[in-house]
């Protein structure tokens, strides 16, 4: 993430955080927040690697189980060309 006036992006990554750990274990979920959030400058990824390294099959699997979840919304550019076509009709 890149920074943004009043911090918002921390509250974005927060919302998004939400969404992702979503179904994990507490435990593995705040693994997970603390290593993004280390990655974004709040904290140090040398103390979350280790915690998170080790979870890193099981967190393999989730981002399947994401990317799968994601995939009937279709991409981006696909839908602002679906919207574009259903204005002009």
């Amino acid at each position: 993430i890149y920074p943004q006036a009043e911090e918002s992006h921390r509250i974005k990554l927060e919302a998004f955080l939400n969404l992702y750990t979503e179904g994990m274990s507490p435990d593995m979920s705040a693994t997970v927040s603390s290593l993004w959030h280390a990655w974004n400058g709040d904290g140090q990824i040398i103390n979350t690697w280790p915690t998170f390294a080790t979870q890193l099959i099981t967190l393999t699997q989730h981002g399947k189980k994401w990317i799968r979840q994601l995939h009937p919304i279709g991409d981006l550019v696909s839908n602002l060309v679906k919207f574009s076509r259903k204005d002009q009709i």
